[in-house]
């Protein structure tokens, strides 16, 4: 069994703890914007395929007090690189820092990393890996907080939420993680509750929420994962991983995905990733304004929007955007008796004026703004 980190945004710990409690991983711990835990290789492979809510996923190797750069790079020189990768390959540092007065930028503590671990290579084979910024085989993390480092191994390669569905530009799209979280936070019941993004962009909520009622893995057609690049990486074993996540893929049963955006391009979008996704038979998208859409045939359930608010609002006054969100609670309070709506929104001052009182609230991070996912039970 070895020690990972999987790291996430800020508020989705918990979600995330319980994902790894889901898959069987143990001696899982909460920290901040991550959550640790104790694995072994198949369990490790598992969670990259399978986590909604988790960013990435390293290997923390040695964690040491630090207090100027020349620390650092004997710390990174004591480290076996060649347990994990060869000579042959391509490498790139990433470092955080934070309350460390020797280490005035990030740049620093990552070039003394890779000074290390390069000089290290050319001392025992002669030769060095190269550095890749961009598509790097191997990814090394470098965590520095006060006077203590941790140097790790990045096991997942691209960011986890890139799960490969979404592949056109949409203005301020939702990231996966955070659309899987707002459904998994909802409750909705998939069997027997309609579903309904009324504004819905390029689908990322409805993608998620599709993915989520059919038990499929969000990675799980993804080609390349940063540990199949490590020496000793078990095709077989990735493979009977993938094979048992493929058997629990289920479509049947599950009630009505809905969406709707008032943008024609948006929808063009949406159906392309949901397509993307193999998903498109569990989701119904149409152009249409929600203010004038009629969903009374629908059967009550759970609805879930991220309406426009700022510059993808482009109202032009905070006036008008205040009044958008009335608007947004008139419709509710008169069409949609019987729902359950939740609403993620960028401006808590303008929420106010949906007129309805929220039976709960979560803060939710979208990129760097501070955003409101609230919670209407609509009697």
């Amino acid at each position: 069994m070895n020690k990972y980190i999987a790291k996430t945004f800020a508020g989705l710990e918990q979600l995330l703890a319980q994902e790894l409690t889901d898959i069987g991983a143990s001696n899982i711990e909460i920290l901040t914007r991550a959550v640790a835990f104790e694995a072994d290789d198949a369990l490790l492979y598992k969670a990259n395929m399978c986590l909604r809510t988790a960013l990435r996923i390293i290997h923390p190797i040695l964690e040491e007090k630090v207090q100027t750069v020349e620390d650092l790079y004997k710390m990174a020189k004591a480290i076996n690189w060649t347990r994990f990768f060869t000579e042959k390959q391509t490498i790139a540092v990433h470092s955080v820092v934070d309350r460390n007065p020797n280490f005035n930028n990030t740049m620093i503590a990552s070039l003394k990393a890779k000074d290390a671990i390069v000089d290290q290579f050319r001392d025992l084979k002669g030769s060095r890996p190269s550095v890749d910024k961009e598509n790097p085989d191997i990814r090394i993390d470098v965590h520095i907080f006060k006077d203590r480092c941790t140097l790790s191994i990045d096991t997942s390669g691209d960011a986890l939420h890139k799960r490969g569905y979404r592949q056109t530009t949409h203005p301020a799209p939702l990231n996966e993680i955070t659309a899987a979280a707002l459904v998994m936070w909802s409750g909705w019941d998939c069997q027997n509750q309609t579903f309904l993004d009324l504004m819905c962009g390029s689908g990322t909520i409805l993608a998620e929420a599709a993915l989520i009622a059919a038990q499929a893995a969000p990675n799980l057609n993804r080609e390349n994962f940063g540990f199949q690049r490590w020496k000793n990486y078990d095709a077989k074993l990735h493979e009977k991983m993938w094979v048992e996540l493929r058997q629990k893929v289920n479509m049947d049963n599950i009630a009505k995905i809905i969406g709707c955006d008032i943008d024609k391009r948006a929808i063009n979008d949406a159906r392309q990733h949901i397509s993307n996704a193999g998903i498109d038979e569990l989701v119904r998208l149409s152009v249409a304004d929600a203010f004038q859409k009629d969903f009374s045939a629908e059967t009550p359930g759970t609805l879930i929007f991220n309406p426009p608010y700022g510059e993808r609002l482009s109202l032009g006054d905070q006036n008008a955007e205040a009044a958008f969100y009335k608007q947004i609670g008139d419709m509710l309070k008169q069409r949609f008796k019987g729902w359950t709506a939740w609403i993620l929104g960028g401006n808590q001052e303008a929420m106010k004026r949906i007129g309805l009182k929220a039976a709960s609230k979560q803060i939710v991070y979208n990129g760097s703004i501070e955003c409101v996912f609230a919670k209407y039970e609509l009697y």
